[in-house]
């Protein structure tokens, strides 16, 4: 009979099973991984915040400093986290002495840890990061 149920039917059925989800787990992962990177938000804020972070560490008493960050306002008015205020993009916690930016909505950012203890002042001046140090 054709339709007969043994027990051979049912033990190939949960390795089958559990490599579905396994594969489905994986594969979806590596989908969203390639679809954050596509936009390119994940590399800009690593390498701002981590230039942000170096600069500052390097930095003397006395010094202006000026970031321009138009490729990163351009990547966060396409992810649409920003429209005319790029305040919204970057932080700088001068107690913690840390860099933070983000640039996609559904991210928490890139963070960035810097050493020196420097006084200084940071604006926005149109898409340029203006860092003054004080004395």
């Amino acid at each position: 009979m054709i339709l007969k149920r043994g027990k051979r039917g049912q033990e190939a059925f949960w390795p089958v099973l559990i490599f579905i989800l396994i594969s489905l787990i994986f594969f979806t992962t590596v989908f969203l991984f390639v679809f954050k990177s596509a936009t390119g938000a994940v590399v800009y804020e690593e390498i701002y915040a981590k230039k942000i972070a170096l600069v500052l560490d390097e930095a003397k008493p006395g010094m202006a400093i000026y970031i321009d960050l138009t490729k990163a306002m351009e990547v966060a008015k396409k992810n649409e986290i920003i429209g005319s205020e790029i305040k919204k993009i970057i932080e700088i916690d001068k107690e913690k002495n840390f860099v933070k930016l983000k640039l996609n909505p559904d991210a928490e950012g890139f963070v960035y840890y810097y050493f020196s203890e420097i006084s200084f002042d940071w604006t926005i001046d149109g898409t340029k990061l203006r860092i003054k140090v004080l004395k």
